[in-house]
Order: structure tokens, then sequence, then C-alpha cells
């Protein structure tokens, strides 16, 4: 310190003087009035930066970021001094904290890879229920499917030790959590698309910080963004989102709703069938698809099937988490008809009527107008009043413009537009 001290207080060319030792005794003190006011912002952004750099090295990250933060306030772009706040925030265990300063980064500066990595995973730190899907989509396609699995088992290590838990089987690593299917992907598209991995890192960037929309994502500048968001984006660990969402209810409700907005805009990408299939598996208990006649709903869901990850996100005493939660049943909805005899109508009628939250309720309206698109799972129409039904039909109407859908209610069970993808997201 003492030695930068004087050189920043040394005017350009000159030797060192007696006065030096003396200017640097308290550079961010009595002293450095003396200087010009850029100079002393220069030395105190100088000393106070590397002043929490040395805290950090005592774990003392309180004292580091105020620190840290002094240096933010002289200079408001000061990249390198946000992002080593994140880091010592993160270190402090405020995951929340870290993720809202390496956004601001990402804002910043929204071409650069490394930034997009550290907010990753500084969101895997914080919705560490998720950890694996997040892990998935940093250590994706690399140079081959050994060094993704490679690449992804040493993150989740890292991750573990974070949280203070044992480093992962290694010997379990590719027959449990890395699937071969995934691992054959990630090298083909690797090889057709060498920028895809760090396209779909800023992609779920961008979803879970609720920046644009689904359709916002494929503008690619020298590869197919769909094809590219599909190879890395639609995985089966996505079904992690949903119990992690339930997991970090009341202790980090804005993670929960971040994680359930991005499960919906992925639901969004044409043709990401791994992660419809795992997200219905861990919301509905569906195992797969429909692929013949579609199957005939009542009012919902059975009294048997209460304990369904949906019925608690939909029963959540925080608003906002019922409304993230409608938003991906809607996205479900959306994106293909076959999946709705699958959905609590019942429940979503209930909350049209008596959330507390007009937006919960209107959000509640919207999910029951896509479900009049089946058929055969339409039985709950006649619990609904005229006025509720009214209601219904004039939201019907404004999506059909919206999404030019010519007919709204799929009208032949034997046709095979029920089983299709809509190509219609969030």
């Amino acid at each position: 310190f003492k030695t930068k001290g004087e050189e920043l207080a040394r005017p350009t060319g000159s030797e060192p003087t007696s006065t030096d030792s003396r200017a640097n005794r308290d550079l961010v003190g009595e002293s450095a009035s003396d200087f010009p006011l850029p100079l002393r912002n220069a030395l105190c952004i100088h000393m106070h930066y590397h002043l929490g750099m040395a805290l950090s090295h005592l774990n003392d990250y309180e004292m580091s970021c105020k620190h840290v933060t002094e240096v933010m306030h002289l200079d408001p772009s000061h990249t390198t001094a946000r992002s080593t706040r994140a880091a010592f925030l993160l270190a402090s265990g405020d995951a929340p904290a870290a993720c809202a300063d390496l956004y601001i980064l990402k804002v910043q500066n929204p071409t650069r890879d490394d930034i997009a990595e550290s907010l990753l995973y500084a969101w895997a730190v914080r919705a560490s229920p998720a950890a694996g899907f997040i892990a998935d989509v940093l250590s994706g396609c690399v140079e081959s499917s050994a060094a993704t699995a490679k690449a992804r088992t040493e993150l989740l290590d890292d991750l573990n030790l974070w949280r203070g838990q044992p480093a992962i089987d290694r010997s379990a690593s590719e027959t449990i959590l890395v699937d071969p299917y995934e691992n054959s992907r990630d090298e083909t598209c690797h090889k057709a698309y060498p920028d895809a991995a760090a396209y779909a890192k800023h992609a779920l960037c961008r979803a879970l910080h609720d920046e644009g929309t689904a359709a916002l994502w494929a503008r690619p500048a020298s590869f197919n963004a769909q094809q590219v968001l599909r190879c890395l984006l639609s995985r089966r660990t996505v079904a992690e989102i949903v119990p992690a969402a339930l997991a970090l209810q009341g202790s980090d409700d804005e993670a929960a709703c971040s994680l359930l907005r991005a499960a919906a805009w992925i639901c969004g990408v044409r043709q990401a069938i791994e992660a419809e299939r795992a997200l219905l598996k861990a919301m509905f208990g569906v195992i797969h698809l429909s692929s013949g006649a579609m199957p005939v709903d009542g009012l919902g869901v059975k009294s048997s099937e209460q304990h369904l990850p949906i019925l608690e996100l939909l029963a959540s005493p925080v608003d906002a988490l019922v409304l993230n939660a409608l938003k991906l049943v809607e996205a479900l909805a959306r994106r293909r008809v076959a999946t709705i005899p699958h959905f609590p109508a019942t429940r979503v009628i209930q909350l049209s009527r008596q959330a507390r939250s007009e937006s919960v309720r209107a959000a509640a309206t919207s999910v029951l107008a896509w479900l009049l698109r089946s058929p055969t799972a339409i039985s709950w129409t006649h619990t609904v009043t005229p006025a509720e039904m009214q209601r219904i039909l004039h939201l019907t109407k404004a999506f059909s413009e919206s999404c030019s859908i010519s007919r709204w209610e799929v009208q032949s069970v034997v046709s095979t537009d029920f089983s299709s993808e809509t190509g219609i997201c969030i």
C-alpha cells in the first residue's frame, strides 16, 4: 500500500520525497485532504479496495463489503469493485444481494460471458435445490460429453463445499447425475454451434431476472437460437425447479418466483420436450405425454392426489408465488392442448374467485381461458357463473386474436391437433 500510495501521490516523473511517507500514513484520512480531488479519489479508491481484499483474507466479509462499497460510491462504474463485492456477499451467505450486484454488471456488460457465468453460479448457491439444472447449463456444451460430465461434477462439488456438504460420489455421476443422452446432445450442439453454451447461459440469466419474454430469446447472430435453447435448456433436471420453489418458500420467495418464471419461459422453446415431460411429472405426476386419445377430465385433481406439488404451490400464502405457479400452468397449457386435462381446474376456479390479489385472480382467469381449448376437459364450465364465463370468453377472444388461433376449442378428439405443439409461449 505504501509503495502504491507514493506512486499515486507523486506528480508524474518526480522522485520520491520525504513527505511521501507522511502522505501514506493515512491516505484515506486527514493527509489526503492535501491532494487535489481527483487524486484524493484515486488514493481512496485504491486504499478502500485493497483494504477490503485484505480483510476478506481474515474472513471479515462484512467490513470487506463496506470498504468495497465505498469504492463504488467514489466510482459507480467500477466494475471490479462490484464483482468483488458480489464475491464477498456470496461468501458471507447473502446470495440474493450477490445476484443483484452481478445482474447490474450483466446489464452493463450484456456480452461478457464471465459475468453471466458468475451470475448463474450465484443463483446455484442461492437456489441450491435447483443447482443441478443450473450446473447443467453452466457446464453444458463443452468439447465432449465426457468433459461435460466432468465439468458438471466438479461444479456440483464446488457448490456442495459452499453449503458445507460433502462432495458427490464421482462414481455415480455418469449414471445418476449426468444423463448420457444429454451428454451426446451437448457434444452435437457444441460441434454445430461453438457459441451455443454462452448463448444459453445469457438466456437463462435473462429468464431468472424477468428480462423480456421467451420470444426475445430467439434472436441469434450466427446460429439457430431455438435449436441451441432446445439443446441446452430443455433438460430433465429442469424438474428440480418445482421442489426448489417449494423449498425456498418463506426463506427466499423472490428466488422461488424467479425459478418458476424461468421454467415457464423454457416451456416456450420449440420442441423442448424433455423439459415439458420433466415439469409435467414433477407438477402433476404425469409419466409421459399423451400420444393417443385425450384423457377425460373431471373437475381437477382427485382427493388422493392432494399432495401434488402444483397444489402446494397454488395454496401458498405468498401471492407472488401463486401468480408465477399459475403462469407456469398457463405456459404448459399454451404449449400443448393434450396436457390440459391434467390441470387442477377446481383450484384455479377457486383462485379466480377468492384470491386476495387482483393479479392472481386475473392470472387464474387467464389459465381458465386456455383450459377451455380442450374438448374433453371442460366439465368445470358447469361450475362457473354466467358472469365468470363471460370474462373467460372475453379473454379467449383476445388470445385468439393475439396468437392467431382461428378456432379456440379443438373440435375433434380424433384430430392430432391436441397432441402437437402449438408454438405459443408466454
